[in-house]
């Protein structure tokens, strides 16, 4: 896959991700906080101002930094690197 093609799936599905994130702040089936910093997580992969916001707001709250750092890694593993 071309790099602005991979990078254009990325975002849209970050997007998504996102969306079904805050729809699971509502529904109580759902973790939704888990599923907006996965999204955040991708979406900071091609966006340097959401990776500075994403890890301002992990540096406070430890259990979502260690939570953060291991999804990152997870998903520079499975997409690889920008």
């Amino acid at each position: 896959m071309k790099n602005g093609a991979k990078q254009t799936f990325v975002v849209i599905f970050a997007l998504v991700i996102i969306t079904i994130g805050v729809l699971g702040l509502m529904l109580p089936l759902l973790p939704g906080i888990a599923l907006l910093i996965l999204g955040l997580l991708l979406l900071s992969m091609y966006n340097p101002k959401v990776e500075s916001w994403l890890n301002k707001l992990t540096y406070k709250y430890p259990p979502a930094r260690a939570f953060a750092d291991t999804m990152k890694k997870f998903i520079e593993r499975i997409i690889g690197r920008p």
